[in-house]
């Protein structure tokens, strides 16, 4: 299974793509872990992804880190 089709178009990425490389990362490792017979339903796994990227990009300084979970969900959804 190819879970990762990013390519580097300069020879490799600058300090701020790798961080951001790697936050995606985790967030889709993170959810394959979620699948499995009798897991979580896929809306209930794709909740967990955008509740996990918003603490990412909170964590990468992309978005401020005051949301409340609410509104954390809807920059997520945009």
């Amino acid at each position: 299974m190819c879970r990762n089709k990013s390519y580097v178009i300069v020879g490799q990425f600058s300090r701020p793509q790798r961080e951001m490389y790697e936050a995606l990362l985790e967030v889709q490792e993170a959810c394959l872990h979620l699948v499995y017979p009798g897991a979580l339903s896929l809306n209930d796994i794709y909740s967990e992804m955008l509740r996990l990227l918003g603490r990412q990009l909170q964590r990468l300084g992309v978005i401020p880190k005051k949301l409340s979970s609410t509104q954390l969900l809807q920059v997520c959804l945009v």
